[in-house]
């Protein structure tokens, strides 16, 4: 095997050096360009959380939707007690729920933080409180969502609706 030989050595060192030294520059540029502004916005970084109550009373189950989080949103809430089960829902009083035609009910109003939306009725069928025993449970569950208020091109606030809740391409 051939040694290479003291003056190839130190060429290759130098060359090393050289080329690593060259980059330095470049490298402390992009550590220690900086740039200065004037003016600014505070932004606040929160979420948009809600949280269900739901009792039973009489066969009903009343569902209200309270907002949690820092910021005002809509909500829209559904119900599931299996294939053989029909569940009928209503407003429980306030006027603000609807029927948004794609199995959920829409509250038409914001929820603000810590709000909480009127009473939503989901009518329990008398066959399953029927089936009901100490060894069965009552098994209702309850879904909602929640979306952030937006607005248009021109300021104007966005209604409710299943739309909002509609994934689109990138979301």
């Amino acid at each position: 095997m051939k040694r290479l030989s003291k003056k190839a050595l130190c060429l290759a060192a130098a060359g090393l050096v050289l080329a690593g030294g060259a980059s330095v520059g470049s490298a402390y540029a992009y550590f220690t360009t900086y740039t200065e502004v004037s003016g600014g916005a505070v932004f606040k970084l929160g979420q948009t959380k809600t949280e269900i109550d739901e009792r039973v009373e009489n066969g009903t189950k009343i569902v209200s939707i309270q907002n949690i989080g820092d910021y005002a949103c809509y909500v829209r809430a559904t119900a599931f007690a299996g294939s053989g089960y029909t569940l009928t829902f209503a407003d429980g009083g306030s006027g603000k729920w609807s029927n948004g035609g794609d199995g959920y009910w829409y509250y038409s109003d914001l929820v603000q933080p810590d709000e909480t939306t009127g009473a939503l009725n989901i009518k329990i069928p008398q066959e399953l409180l029927g089936d009901v025993t100490e060894d069965t449970e009552l098994n209702v569950i309850v879904v909602q969502e929640c979306a952030p208020e937006s607005y248009d091109e021109n300021g104007v606030l966005l209604p409710n609706g299943p739309a909002r809740f509609q994934k689109t391409a990138g979301n």
